[in-house]
């Protein structure tokens, strides 16, 4: 058991994540920033403002799919009932999928209104939902390769 601990090193461990954490802060300001002189700032608040379109479309979209699939492919891998798992996977997917073309049929049938609203062309609604499609596709991916993949069980001692 100590020697899991001493491998574990948590203080070790915590400070990477603090740094890690600071320079991916650093590095991200200063990426913007570039990219802001490089492109301008109305450039970059369409992009921006195309991204937080597609991730709400794309959370919209999964309802709680992926979360939902989680449970059941890490409850049966982790019962080693491996039948199961190709069953759940098909079945996430195509729930993803299906509500995916009714969130994407909807926005292009309501594109009308929002690029009045929103005053962006059409191309920008056409790439919203094209990158929310492959984000909803990659959180069921995704899913189930965390539910599969095998690790080690530490058990930290309890007081």
């Amino acid at each position: 058991m100590k020697r899991a601990l001493k491998e574990f090193n948590l203080p070790f461990n915590a400070i990477f994540l603090y740094v890690e954490t600071g320079a991916i802060s650093i590095f991200g300001f200063a990426y913007w920033f570039v990219i802001t002189k490089l492109v301008g700032a109305d450039i970059l608040g369409t992009v921006s403002a195309m991204a937080s379109f597609a991730g709400l479309l794309g959370i919209l979209i999964a309802v709680g799919i992926p979360v939902g699939s989680m449970r059941f492919l890490g409850k049966a891998y982790s019962q080693s009932q491996t039948e199961e798992l190709p069953s759940f996977f098909t079945s996430a997917l195509v729930l993803i999928g299906v509500s995916s073309l009714f969130g994407i049929t909807l926005v292009i049938i309501l594109r009308g209104q929002l690029q009045t609203i929103v005053g962006l062309p059409t191309t920008f609604f056409y790439l919203a939902c094209l990158i929310a499609f492959i984000a909803s596709m990659h959180s069921i991916f995704r899913t189930t390769f965390i539910c599969t993949v095998s690790y080690t069980h530490l058990t930290l001692p309890t007081n």
